[in-house]
């Protein structure tokens, strides 16, 4: 730690020296793991930029190499999107479907803007109604679509 610090040439800069020096313990961590493991581990965790192993010398390592061999990517569990976006964009899909499904009938939303109308029809088309809902109800971020369906029902 001592000499990566001393190392650092970054000017005017509060040096952080920690009270008591740590010493490394990724070998006594990871001592149940093989070998080829620990080392890719103290690689990657190293603190010095000029030891610390890149993504390309991590797959070049022995852990990729030797037995067993990792597992075929194909064969992984595939789960959901977690991030904000690619749920959205799930939810949108999964709407699309629904509403290509139904083939047009029931309730649809209309103009997706600020000003958000539920069209309610009956099958054969006769009766229609238009119920403004306010954009908060709407609001995927905050309403998942389970909770917009019961919303709507509850305008139409």
């Amino acid at each position: 730690m001592d000499d990566y610090c001393k190392k650092s040439k970054v000017p005017e800069t509060a040096m952080f020296k920690p009270q008591q020096q740590y010493r490394r313990c990724v070998a006594e961590t990871f001592k149940d793991f093989p070998p080829s493991t620990v080392v890719l581990i103290d690689s990657l965790l190293s603190l010095e930029p000029e030891v610390r192993g890149t993504a390309s010398s991590a797959l070049q390592s022995d852990f990729f190499k030797t037995e067993p061999l990792a597992c075929d990517p194909s064969s992984l569990p595939k789960f959901p999107a977690s991030k904000e976006y690619d749920v959205r964009l799930r939810q949108e899909e999964e709407r699309r479907q629904r509403k290509a499904a139904l083939g047009g009938r029931g309730a649809e939303c209309s103009n997706p803007g600020n000003e958000n109308h539920v069209t309610s029809r009956a099958v054969n088309g006769a009766a229609e109604s238009k119920v403004a809902i306010p954009d908060y109800c709407l609001n995927s971020q905050l309403i998942d679509y389970y909770t917009k369906n019961q919303i709507i029902s509850l305008f139409c």
